[in-house]
């Protein structure tokens, strides 16, 4: 959900110096940055590009995907994350030993990939950093144009002018995604109608958020074999996708740790962001909340007194030794619904052994519960931040 947030913060530390800031008596810093307003003005499409006056923004999709059912032979089942996130220089940070002011960067990009073969019980993660470069275009981020490394976002030509087709490849060492994704369903803003999420009890602890909740996504999947580059698995997929952007210059409060962030999707095309935001007493921040999507695109907004989650297990990771939640019991009084979430495979943890404390789990989830009278099942994905460490802004 804001993993823009907490990489940046975490990172920003290692390409960029602290920052000089003054408090707010919210508890959070303030910020030399553009921040979040209720009033912000939307521009489509330019605002789907960057906003380099913002302190972090990212675009992230991720996905379910299946082959086809074939006689005597179970689908092979995939989840994927594709993303990239942007940060800014303050113009008030200090360069290092850089004095020639077209070489201090302004921007530091960050791609992170990921693929659960759930069918195989494996995961495969990797993560690039660009820095921006005035001699050389490293990464190009416009609307519906992104590409950087091995990540690539474009909008498919003849797509039409209101919704976005998009083509998504991903090209990592060990697997590749080359898939189409075509929107059932208009944009979803967040928190209130100009999409201005609350984050925290602070002026600047706030994003503009928007998604498409539900691509129909189609193309294929490669597995790469290391001691066999020759003779890769490749997959006929296809499912359903989730995209997300989301900018601003956010920071937590003292008394927040972390959140937990679910972007659900039900068969029945009903989808359900929820995110948590979580006290260091273990309590739920009262900013939290979600945002419920009907079949037609209708929203609903939910608060913090709507919500309710419980963890049901935890899982403790080999590598990094972190404690994480493993499966989920929500409920959405305002709805009558009822969800249990378990995560396909338990060991979805993207691992930095460099930088530790960068560490977090996102992974696919499947979900069952009832909708009212009636039952409901789907696929999610889930984010848990700050269980490495406590995020600090």
């Amino acid at each position: 959900m804001w993993r823009w947030m907490f990489l940046a913060l975490i990172l920003g530390g290692a390409f960029f110096p602290t920052l000089s800031m003054t408090a707010h008596a919210g508890g959070a810093a303030s910020t030399p940055f553009l921040i979040a307003k209720p009033s912000y003005a939307w521009q489509f499409p330019d605002d789907h590009g960057e906003h380099p006056d913002y302190a972090s923004e990212w675009w992230y999709t991720t996905g379910h995907l299946s082959t086809p059912w074939q006689a005597f032979q179970s689908p092979q089942q995939f989840g994927y994350e594709a993303t990239l996130f942007r940060i800014a220089r303050p113009a008030s940070v200090k360069s290092l030993t850089l004095k020639a002011s077209e070489w201090k960067p302004q921007q530091l990009y960050m791609i992170h990939v990921a693929l659960s073969d759930i069918t195989g019980k494996r995961f495969y993660y990797s993560s690039a950093y660009e820095r921006q470069n005035p001699f050389r275009n490293v990464v190009q981020v416009e609307p519906w144009r992104l590409m950087a490394k091995s990540l690539s976002l474009k909008e498919h030509q003849g797509a039409n002018n209101r919704l976005p087709i998009w083509d998504l490849n991903v090209n990592d060492t060990a697997f590749s995604l080359d898939l189409r994704l075509v929107p059932q369903k208009d944009k979803v803003f967040h928190g209130t109608k100009n999409g201005y999420s609350k984050k925290g009890n602070c002026a600047s602890c706030a994003s503009m958020y928007y998604s498409f909740t539900d691509l129909f996504s189609s193309g294929k999947v490669t597995v790469k074999d290391a001691k066999k580059p020759e003779n890769p698995r490749i997959y006929k997929v296809f499912g359903k996708s989730w995209f997300d952007h989301e900018f601003g210059s956010s920071q937590l409060t003292k008394t927040q740790v972390g959140w937990d962030w679910f972007a659900i999707q039900l068969d029945n095309c009903h989808e359900l962001m929820l995110y948590f935001m979580r006290e260091k007493d273990g309590s739920i921040s009262p900013q939290s909340g979600g945002t419920w999507v009907d079949e037609a695109g209708k929203v609903s907004r939910l608060t913090a007194k709507d919500l309710d989650i419980k963890v049901l297990r935890r899982w403790k990771s080999t590598r990094s030794k972190v404690l994480y939640p493993s499966a989920w019991a929500l409920e959405v009084s305002a709805l009558s619904l009822k969800l249990s979430v378990t995560p396909t495979l338990a060991n979805q943890e993207l691992y930095f052994p460099k930088q530790k404390a960068l560490s977090y789990w996102e992974g696919a989830s499947v979900v069952k519960g009832m909708l009212g009278k009636n039952d409901v099942q789907g696929k999610a994905y889930v984010e848990l931040a700050g269980y490495a460490s406590k995020l600090n802004f």
